[in-house]
């Protein structure tokens, strides 16, 4: 995807926080319609249940994790510039 022409009308940085603006709206939607809740899958985990809370955790865990590797693997994503590795 192309937003080099977001970027020329709002700027980089603006263009950044409406993009992370956007995803944890996406986000928040998703997770209370999942009723997704890390705490509630720790919780649940710790006291030997495997219910649908943690079921929920590992699957967005997995998508998270796999759809990171396409990225990278079909080189859309660059990482060598983050601090976090």
């Amino acid at each position: 995807m192309d937003f080099e022409w977001l970027i020329d009308y709002l700027g980089e940085s603006e263009t950044m926080a409406f993009g992370g603006l956007v995803l944890g709206f996406m986000f928040g939607i998703f997770a209370q319609r999942s009723q997704f809740c890390l705490r509630a899958a720790v919780l649940e985990f710790y006291q030997g249940k495997l219910g649908p809370k943690v079921a929920i955790w590992l699957l967005t865990f997995a998508a998270a994790v796999l759809g990171t590797q396409t990225l990278l693997s079909m080189g859309e994503l660059d990482i060598s510039d983050s601090r976090m590795l």
